[in-house]
């Protein structure tokens, strides 16, 4: 059980648990009326803010509602050296919660000068948790410091208007502050930045309370510095949205000034007869258990759940996850991306990629990371996949060769030459890394018939995609995609339309118009990627109305210095037959290859037999539009007058 990763969410669940008894202690300290105690009580419990928190992965802040409520208690009850104990205990878990608590340090000292009790014990204790403050941010420091050669905001989590203002790539809080007052344009401009989601998202966050605790000092002091970071200071979204654990450094601290809000409140409440101590009526505790309830419910609808959101363990992409785990030995060394990591966490050789900042720091001092495969899933959070695959850069696809894929998750085998497969199945896929050719026949088609391994469609509508496919997988670099097209219309209009197109919303990287020409023509185009990419597809479409366009096959060829040491030998040898001066040894070649593709390849001169046996073929098949045959026909004549060789 303990050495599970489920015993870290246990146990999470367990002081978030222990929480809601101890906030009933701590409102009985401040509120006579038990129903309205217990009001306090039911809000927390049902805020949805905590059960979203509640509901993300184990992190330190957890301990923060029983800390402060157990040391604000203690506070009430004026053991001031226990609450100071918990309260440094609090500012232990993160370094961010000294900044949360110095606010709570002066609204408490606020809210006593305001009823007159800011004596000189009140003062001593907020000196020495000022004090506290200022150790547990330089213990911090020192700790963080010998496990990291750098501290700080990184500059890119930074709202935009401040990154140019900053050098480095980090930069601390200290140095914040002055460039925000010294540059009070910028700092509107990141205040205002995406303002209308802040307003929307701490306007659900008050609404479990009702407002209520923006009465009291304590809130507003502890609400500032995080909400002035949030709004002012960083990018995060999930800052200002209070998603993941970021509720838990406040929600302590809010449902404290909501208590001693309402307390100074209590006395209006009526005091029924039978009852010697201020209590609410049953009907009206009713009445506000149900409006607690229903703003919750509001508030959950707002965040849209936060981070309750279920994940199905029974669809298809688990079960290709759960291949692609085990497709890696248990005593490999490997490397994977955060959200991929709680699976392999208790592999005797894993570790994952936080930066590549880090990634390269760790490099630089322990030498080069060369783990035995690398894993990663691009249908989990973008984010930690680039992590992984800007660490490893052009490694992946290079050093690293694609071992198994399917569905997104991709497991790289270091030195691996074989072919890839499926996780799921056993089906090889096309693993493009080099110089590639495609044939008509692995394309899908929906309205065309294949003549002389020609796929050829006729009278198309314009956009009327043509072929499409093959969803293959490129290793990153750079390329050529060379497409074999017979296109003819009327006018002076593109005939067709190629292009490469990827993923599973079929982004297209590039495009190329094919104009009306007689004979096959060789249209190149050019496209990028920078990292492994699947499901690329070449494809092809009408330009215009009417019109032929015939296909034959795609020619891929690698551009970068990452090409294989196989193209490079190849074109050494070409370069020594050519020297010898066997040049018709090398058109024989190339005229073969032109036959292989189903093309007319002329070469000094020679048209290619297989032009007049695609147009003889198309001629003799004047089917309709629905039997997939159409007119105007291909004819022998406009494929006889090509005399351009192929390029």
């Amino acid at each position: 059980m303990w050495q599970s990763p489920y015993a870290l969410l246990v146990a999470k669940s367990f002081v978030l648990a222990v929480s809601v008894p101890l906030l009933w202690f701590v409102a009985r300290e401040h509120i006579e009326s038990k129903r309205l105690a217990g009001l306090v009580v039911l809000s927390y419990a049902f805020n949805p803010f905590l059960w979203s928190a509640w509901a993300f992965d184990f992190q330190e802040q957890s301990l923060l509602p029983l800390l402060v409520f157990v040391g604000y208690l203690l506070y009430a009850r004026g053991r001031r050296v226990g609450f100071l104990v918990f309260l440094l205990l609090a500012m232990f878990t993160n370094e961010f919660v000294v900044p949360v608590s110095l606010g709570f340090l002066l609204g408490l000292a606020v809210s006593s000068l305001r009823d007159g009790a800011l004596d000189r014990r009140a003062l001593q204790t907020v000196a020495a948790g000022i004090g506290l403050a200022v150790f547990a941010h330089v213990v911090a420091g020192f700790v963080m410091g010998q496990f990291s050669t750098v501290s700080g905001v990184p500059v890119r989590v930074l709202a935009p208007p401040f990154q140019p203002l900053v050098e480095g790539s980090r930069v601390s809080l200290g140095q914040l502050i002055p460039i925000a007052i010294m540059n009070p344009d910028v700092a509107f401009r990141a205040l205002t930045v995406d303002i209308q989601r802040k307003v929307i998202y701490l306007i659900a966050f008050s609404l479990p309370l009702l407002f209520v605790a923006y009465a009291d000092e304590v809130t507003l002091g502890s609400l500032a510095p995080f909400v002035g970071f949030a709004w002012l200071v960083s990018n995060r979204g999930s800052y200002v949205t209070f998603r993941a654990h970021y509720p838990l450094y406040l929600l302590p601290f809010v449902y404290i000034g909501a208590v001693r809000a309402l307390a100074r409140w209590e006395h209006l409440l009526p005091r029924p007869s039978t009852l010697s101590a201020v209590e609410l009526p049953w009907t009206t505790a009713a009445k506000l258990a149900v409006a607690i309830l229903l703003v919750n419910a509001g508030a959950f609808v707002v965040i849209g759940g936060g981070n309750m959101k279920p994940v199905d363990s029974k669809t298809d992409h688990h079960e290709v996850i759960q291949a692609g785990l085990a497709a890696v030995p248990q005593d490999a060394s490997v490397v994977t991306q955060n959200d991929l990591y709680p699976h392999m966490a208790r592999r005797p050789d894993s570790s994952f990629i936080v930066t590549p900042y880090e990634f390269d720091r760790y490099e630089r001092e322990i030498g080069p990371i060369t783990p035995e495969y690398i894993v990663y899933d691009t249908e989990l959070r973008g984010f930690w996949v680039d992590q992984v695959l800007d660490s490893f850069d052009s490694r992946v696809g290079t050093e690293y060769q694609l071992y198994r894929y399917e569905d997104g998750f991709w497991v790289f085998k270091r030195g691996y030459e074989g072919t890839p497969t499926a996780l799921t199945t056993d089906r090889e896929l096309t693993w493009v890394t080099d110089d590639h050719t495609f044939e008509p026949g692995v394309f899908t088609t929906e309205s065309t018939t294949e003549v002389s391994d020609f796929l050829v469609s006729q009278n198309g509508d314009a956009g009327e995609r043509i072929w499409y496919g093959p969803y293959a997988v490129f290793a990153p670099g750079t390329y050529t995609a060379t497409f074999q097209v017979y296109a003819t219309g009327t006018g002076d209009r593109p005939a067709a339309t190629v292009d490469v197109a990827v993923g599973e919303n079929h982004r297209v990287v590039a495009t190329e118009q094919v104009a009306s020409e007689p004979g096959v023509q060789e249209v190149t185009v050019a496209f990028t990627l920078d990292r492994p990419t699947s499901k690329v597809e070449f494809r092809g479409a009408h330009a215009a109305p009417g019109g032929t366009v015939a296909f034959g096959g795609v020619t891929v060829e690698r551009q970068d210095a990452a090409a294989s040491s196989d193209a490079d030998a190849a074109s050494s040898d070409t370069d020594a037959t050519l020297t010898d001066g066997d040049s018709t040894a090398a058109a024989s070649t190339s005229a073969s290859v032109a036959a292989d593709h189903g093309a007319v390849a002329v070469e000094n001169g020679a048209v290619a037999a297989d032009h007049g046996a695609v147009a003889a073929a198309v001629d003799q098949t004047p089917l309709d539009r629905q039997t997939q045959t159409h007119s105007p026909r291909l004819t022998t004549d406009s494929l006889t007058t090509a005399t351009e060789p192929l390029r």
